[in-house]
């Protein structure tokens, strides 16, 4: 199966973030392609690309502050999955091998395209309150990502397909400090210059890999093609719950949710809808 789908939607989360570079990259950008190939009924194994992950430069070891550096890279990734009901299902008569079910996957991941040059020698001059250049800089770059999901991935109609669950993970950050030294020590900001020219030479020290954690959830829709068996007639049941008549209904989302090292969110919303008499119209709040 080939898929082509949105990479850790979260359009809830877009509605609260209104900064133009945020919605381009998070709503647009993150799209992925991907095969999945069946190993066995309840084994597979994956292959894709999606967009990757910018350098990011702090102005002091905290991290209170930073910026983004460089361009927009791409990351390959590699995944194998065991959809651990399949081969029970298959065995009891109850389904055929194919790619709707629950699994339990791993994924590995890595920046690719991501030039060295542009995160070794950025020379970056930032101010401060005290109207002199900022001296020591702290780049880090992602370098890989493992996580460990839980998912329910299912095929509507001929081609759709939707994935929602679970992910426990890590990110592996590559790091390193730049200090900046200027002639004669001397990193006042004058008016009308831009301190480059009093640059005296830049050192670049190695330091240790930062791993942050993370658990969080996500869902992803897209198209998939594949080897499929065709059918004469798709059940739209099978992806609209087809009610007899129902006079109101309580929806809730799929919750997302992040805990990790740096930031924890959690965003949901309900809804009620009330059917008016026997017309074709409905109140949702």
């Amino acid at each position: 199966m080939l898929r082509l789908y949105n990479s850790n939607f979260n359009f809830i989360q877009q509605l609260f973030t209104p900064s133009y570079d945020l919605f381009v990259e998070n709503t647009f950008s993150p799209v992925q392609l991907a095969t999945e190939c069946k190993l066995s009924p309840a084994f597979s194994v994956g292959f894709g690309i999606k967009n990757g992950y910018r350098s990011t430069v702090y102005f002091d070891l905290l991290r209170t502050g930073g910026s983004s550096i460089g361009k927009k890279t791409m990351a390959t990734f590699a995944t194998i999955r065991w959809y651990y009901q399949m081969a029970n299902r298959i065995k009891k008569g109850l389904s055929a091998s194919n790619f709707s079910g629950n699994y339990i996957g791993f994924q590995l991941s890595g920046n690719i395209f991501q030039k060295r040059d542009e995160f070794q020698n950025a020379k970056i001059l930032g101010g401060n309150s005290s109207r002199k250049w900022i001296t020591e800089y702290h780049f880090e770059k992602l370098k890989r990502n493992v996580e460990l999901r839980f998912g329910i991935q299912r095929r509507f109609l001929r081609n759709g397909i939707i994935d929602f669950g679970i992910d426990v993970g890590m990110d592996t950050y590559e790091r390193l400090s730049q200090n900046i030294i200027f002639k004669n020590g001397d990193n006042n900001i004058y008016q009308g210059g831009s301190g480059f020219d009093r640059i005296e030479s830049v050192m670049i020290t190695k330091r240790d890999d930062r791993n942050k954690w993370y658990i969080n959830t996500n869902l992803k829709a897209g198209l998939a093609i594949g080897d499929f068996k065709k059918r004469k007639k798709e059940p739209l049941c099978d992806v609209f719950r087809c009610f007899e008549d129902e006079k109101s209904m309580i929806k809730i989302t799929w919750p997302s949710i992040t805990v990790g090292q740096n930031n924890q969110s959690a965003l949901m919303s309900f809804a009620y809808e009330y059917k008016i008499g026997e017309s074709p119209f409905s109140i949702n709040n």
